[in-house]
């Protein structure tokens, strides 16, 4: 958040536009394996349902490309899930 507000102090990102997107990648970690929590079943954009996956949404400036923040979330968390829970963080 201190970082924002230089980058805002300095001009260096715009208030005009965000852009806000969530993406999933499937892994192919072992079925069996329970070291990895993040990594679930779910729907992903791939159509590889039956592996699991890993869910990252980001916020970028729009004019600058600059990315401001992120967050990785488990596999079976729906992106519009992921919306309202981020909505509340940022």
């Amino acid at each position: 958040m201190r970082l924002l507000a230089v980058w805002k102090d300095q001009q260096l990102i715009s208030r005009r536009l965000l852009a806000y997107d969530t993406t999933n990648f499937y892994t192919w970690e072992a079925r069996t394996s329970t070291r990895n929590t993040l990594a679930q079943r779910g729907h992903n954009k791939q159509g590889r349902h039956n592996l699991r996956q890993v869910g990252l949404s980001y916020v970028l400036d729009g004019e600058n490309g600059l990315s401001l923040c992120y967050h990785v979330y488990p596999g079976t968390v729906a992106d519009t899930d992921e919306f309202l829970i981020a909505l509340l963080r940022w």
